[in-house]
């Protein structure tokens, strides 16, 4: 189900710490690493960057989203998020607020949530640099955010092993999802559903959960989870150690579909559901484009 890579964006000097594919245009790829900059790709058949944005911040960038059309969000380790125009590298919004590294920026609708080191989630309107909220209830620091799309509806990740769910309307918690993991909690993406969430750990597992019971559906021996993410309809990834694996959600279980190993530990994945594309990042600053539509790679790797 996964191809060989279709080619090898080696154009970073650091580490490969977040990527993702625009909603408004699925041939537009951006990728950033700890070396503070952000390289945007036509895909799959750019070699070359078609823009390249240097010291996006002042330390390393750790994510990086679209919002809309042409512009950015990135997060960093000098305890912000900011929002870019991509065309003229402009900074449009700079979110200030957090105390400790910023690992995460999630775009939902209109709004930007925000996860932190210090322990907080933060909540964010574009036009403003400070925070609308900063959300408590974590007692170690926060790996990532992800907000449910037309809901407000918020989730997190944590190093203490829980994920906690939020209110962006009412700015407060409403549940908490625990004794599924036993080490920290690096990733989650929702399923499709309000009702049903997925997180990733470092200590080798995926947790399907249901959020109205707060309780483990089902949980599933994996490698160490970096990032987990929604490929489309039922299909899930996740990418930890030296490798990529493929999940089908069935009915309250998860299967392992295929497995592909990596030349480097990967800390990130993205997918274009439109074009079949997915991108992993690795550590060794190789950005890896592959398929899943296709079987055989259109172009070797680089």
């Amino acid at each position: 189900m996964i191809s060989q890579p279709l080619r090898s964006l080696s154009h970073h000097s650091w580490q490969i710490s977040g990527a993702d594919f625009s909603s408004s245009s699925s041939s537009r790829l951006a990728t950033t690493s700890w070396d503070k900059g952000v390289h945007v790709y036509s895909v799959p058949d750019g070699e070359d960057p078609v823009t390249t944005l240097s010291q996006v911040h002042g330390l390393p960038v750790t994510g990086v989203r679209w919002f809309g059309q042409d512009r950015l969000v990135t997060s960093s380790a000098d305890n912000t998020a900011v929002l870019r125009d991509v065309a003229s590298g402009e900074e449009v919004t700079a979110f200030k607020g957090h105390t400790g590294w910023v690992m995460c920026a999630d775009v939902t609708d209109s709004q930007i949530t925000t996860a932190s080191w210090d322990g907080t989630v933060g909540i964010w309107d574009t036009t403003s640099s400070t925070p609308l909220a900063l959300l408590k209830g974590h007692i170690a620091g926060v790996w990532e955010c992800a907000g449910l799309p037309s809901s407000e509806v918020v989730a997190s990740a944590s190093e203490d092993c829980t994920i906690r769910l939020w209110d962006r309307r009412t700015r407060g918690g409403f549940s908490t999802l625990a004794g599924g993991h036993n080490e920290a909690v690096r990733s989650l993406c929702w399923s499709g559903s309000e009702f049903h969430l997925m997180s990733g750990s470092i200590d080798c597992s995926i947790v399907l959960w249901d959020t109205r019971t707060c309780a483990p559906v089902h949980k599933t021996t994996s490698h160490s989870v970096r990032q987990i993410r929604r490929y489309k309809e039922n299909i899930f990834a996740s990418v930890g150690e030296d490798s990529l694996q493929l999940w089908e959600l069935g009915t309250d279980a998860l299967t392992l579909q295929s497995t592909r190993t990596f030349p480097t530990d990967l800390e990130c994945v993205a997918f274009s559901a439109e074009t079949g594309l997915h991108v992993c990042g690795g550590v060794n600053s190789v950005a890896y484009l592959s398929s899943i539509a296709k079987q055989t790679p259109v172009v070797e790797a680089s």
